[in-house]
């Protein structure tokens, strides 16, 4: 139970951090395809949180016209690592 515990309380820090991350990112025009990756590879780790999982859908959704290549991978990647 501890573990549990530590490890939701991992994931709430995560969200707490990428939150504003994302919005900042989210209300800039001039986000640059390395930003944005760096981003989605800290949050990738964490998205078995549905919070977590909610933030890097927004910056996928946001950033898919801009840079589908980079987008598609992440989307696979995340497929990857989490569909069973």
């Amino acid at each position: 139970m501890e573990l549990f515990e530590s490890i939701q309380q991992l994931y709430e820090q995560a969200f707490m951090f990428y939150s504003p991350i994302v919005e900042e990112l989210c209300n800039r025009n001039d986000v640059l395809q390395k930003e944005l990756e760096y981003e989605l590879d800290g949050m990738i780790s964490f998205c078995q949180s549905e919070d977590v999982l909610n933030l890097f859908k927004i910056l996928c959704k946001k950033f898919y016209k801009k840079y589908p290549e980079v987008i598609a991978s992440y989307i696979m990647a995340y497929k990857e690592l989490y569909d069973e």
